[in-house]
């Protein structure tokens, strides 16, 4: 439980710092829209995590805790020129299921961060996959 609680308090930390980021005219982290007057920079980030089978009770509060950040996230990112958008794949604890939803995220969803790996049979099949993928300057952050 500690170390689930070290490894969410690195992912808001960073979260938390991405908000505090000027935008340029047009970040390839995501797509444009509009809000009021101001141009808002959404940012896709990835989550993968454990939404059935034996962990399925991990994934939940995962997605509970995010979502319950995301609106204070976005309220302090918006102010900079930003939004963020969480795009869940479940991963079931499974190395098989883990890449497929690493690669639905990446290729389908276009997301240029990825949160995830709650159990080490998820996580371990993503980082060679993570190692290969032509991300630029940015990297996915699996705990």
């Amino acid at each position: 439980m500690k170390k689930s609680l070290i490894s969410f308090s690195a992912v808001f930390l960073a979260i938390t710092l991405l908000a505090g980021c000027t935008p340029s005219s047009k970040d390839a982290a995501g797509s444009s829209s509009s809000s009021g007057s101001k141009t808002l920079t959404t940012v896709k980030i990835g989550v993968v995590a454990p939404f059935s089978g034996d962990a399925a009770a991990f994934g939940e509060e995962i997605q509970r805790i995010l979502d319950f950040e995301l609106d204070t996230i976005n309220a302090k990112a918006k102010s900079n020129g930003y939004q963020f958008e969480l795009v869940y794949e479940d991963g079931k604890c499974n190395g098989a299921e883990s890449n497929a939803a690493f690669q639905k995220l990446t290729d389908v969803d276009g997301v240029k961060f990825i949160l995830g790996g709650a159990c080490s049979s998820e996580s371990l099949p993503m980082w060679p996959k993570e190692s290969r993928q032509n991300w630029g300057n940015t990297k996915p952050l699996l705990f």
